[in-house]
């Protein structure tokens, strides 16, 4: 018998039968998983499983590349208060969505998990959560090996001044050695680049920059579009613009 426990956060469940569901998971130290619970339909279950919750779940099955049977214990209802504001239950949506769209099953990525759940934990009573989403994208870009370098212009390793990004290797660079190259490069958000301070035309700009990347590592080698949710943040809530409108010229 192959069993686990591990802290893990809902990312979706599917209803199995009469009374029992599938359970999606984003786990620690076992990747993204699932399990399936007797009983998740029940009405003491539910509030469990939402999407977004933290829970301790126990996992069993007697070969390890077979579906298993999950116990789940509550932790923290982070679902709730992310629901309570349109804003930030979309968040919630994308955030679940493309942890099951671009994360391979049984993969570990440690810091996905906690920079996932430091996400949630804060995102109802954090002022710049928008900030910190489009932040969130470039850290899980970054775990599956298409980072962004940012720290430094490409050219000169200098630090200062990174207005924009090359499409192709995702390195910035500063503003006096992108001008000869204005229309080949997309632009760089100020907060991305090092700013502390930022337009609220950033944010978009910084969706639509993650966007482009997502797209181009993730979505277009699986022949898939971006999930909807997500096209929904980027769309309806924060107006983000597409590829052409993130570059200069």
């Amino acid at each position: 018998m192959h069993k686990w426990r591990d802290d893990a956060i809902i990312l979706t469940s599917t209803r199995h039968g009469e009374t029992s569901a599938v359970i999606h998971l984003l786990t620690r130290e076992h990747g993204r998983s699932n399990g399936y619970l007797r009983g998740g339909q029940g009405n003491r279950t539910k509030p469990i499983i939402q999407p977004g919750n933290l829970v301790a779940a126990s996992w069993q099955a007697r070969l390890p590349d077979q579906l298993g049977y999950l116990a789940l214990e509550p932790v923290q209802a982070l679902a709730m208060p992310l629901m309570q504001r349109a804003e930030t239950a979309l968040v919630l949506q994308s955030i679940c969505q493309m942890l099951l769209f671009a994360l391979p099953e049984r993969q570990l990525y440690p810091a996905i998990f906690d920079g996932t759940k430091a996400l949630l934990q804060t995102l109802h009573t954090n002022p710049n959560w928008a900030e910190s989403y489009v932040w969130w994208e470039v850290h899980l870009l970054g775990a599956l090996g298409f980072g962004l370098r940012l720290e430094s212009c490409v050219q000169t390793g200098g630090r200062d001044d990174l207005t924009h990004i090359s499409p192709r290797s995702g390195h910035a660079v500063c503003r006096a050695e992108a001008a000869p190259y204005a229309d080949k490069l997309l632009r760089l958000p100020e907060f991305l680049g090092g700013a502390d301070n930022h337009g609220s035309h950033e944010i978009p700009l910084g969706l639509g920059l993650t966007g482009y990347f997502l797209n181009q590592h993730i979505a277009l080698p699986q022949a898939k579009a971006l999930p909807e949710a997500r096209q929904r943040l980027a769309a309806s809530l924060f107006g983000a613009p597409d590829v052409k409108e993130i570059r200069y010229g």
